[in-house]
């Protein structure tokens, strides 16, 4: 079942619209299911090492992306730590085609876990601290910032408790980008901070997450009051506020 898209994925003969329509192919049969399982673990293999390998790693990540929704369970299980682990240490890269491709199979992961508690335990303890730091931590061009930030919102919600720990560096890293508004999708960067006081242990009968509400709240009021007075002392001095480009 492979060897097609091995030859496709290796030849300079072929287009990659060809390799897409190759994979859209696989994705529309559903060509993974019903394999036996020593065809899967073929594919599984075969993931695993383009992963690992730079030139065959955006090959990987395309298998990767339709087989995740055709894999078992079973599968899942014994494989979805070890891809996380390697989408984790794509996102350290400087190559954007790749970290596109890995941020949103790495979502679907995350998403995936809380299903399996034993997973979902050894990856709130080994993938999601450092996860969490490459996500806030690592320069990223700004066409990235919709892929970090659904990936960073996929970490807050199925990992609530394991991310108090950073909240303080989540915060900061929102606040940095607040302004930039080239996203494509900016409800990822709100969801992201609509989600930052539930970070953290929610304490007797959620009194902290309580707080932590109140408290964001607090700030956000505060800082429209300060927009407000800014603008309406514009205007009592003459000022205007352009309604088009948000300026005064």
């Amino acid at each position: 079942m492979l060897g097609l898209f091995d030859v496709i994925s290796s030849s300079e003969t072929y287009s990659l619209d060809l390799k897409y329509q190759y994979l859209e192919a696989v994705d529309t049969f559903q060509s993974f299911s019903g394999q036996s399982s020593k065809n899967i673990e073929n594919v599984t293999k075969e993931i695993k090492e383009n992963l690992k390998t730079p030139e065959k790693r955006t090959h990987g990540l395309l298998l990767l992306q339709k087989f995740l929704g055709q894999c078992s369970s079973e599968v899942f299980m014994e494989n979805s730590l070890s891809w996380a682990h390697s989408l984790s240490l794509i996102l350290k890269n400087n190559c954007i085609e790749p970290k596109h491709l890995a941020c949103s199979i790495l979502s679907r992961v995350l998403e995936h876990l809380p299903s399996f508690p034993e997973l979902w335990r050894e990856a709130a303890g080994r993938i999601i601290p450092s996860l969490v730091e490459t996500l806030t931590h690592t320069p990223s061009p700004e066409e990235m910032l919709d892929d970090l930030m659904m990936c960073l919102s996929h970490c807050m919600l199925k990992f609530p408790g394991p991310c108090g720990q950073f909240k303080n560096r989540i915060e900061l890293f929102l606040l940095t980008h607040f302004d930039k508004w080239k996203f494509r999708s900016p409800e990822h960067l709100a969801m992201c901070f609509a989600l930052l006081p539930s970070c953290g242990g929610g304490g007797n009968q959620g009194k902290i997450h309580a707080a932590a509400w109140l408290e964001q709240m607090d700030k956000l009021l505060g800082v429209m009051h300060s927009i407000l007075d800014s603008l309406y002392e514009q205007l009592e001095n003459g000022g205007f506020f352009d309604t088009i480009n948000g300026n005064l």
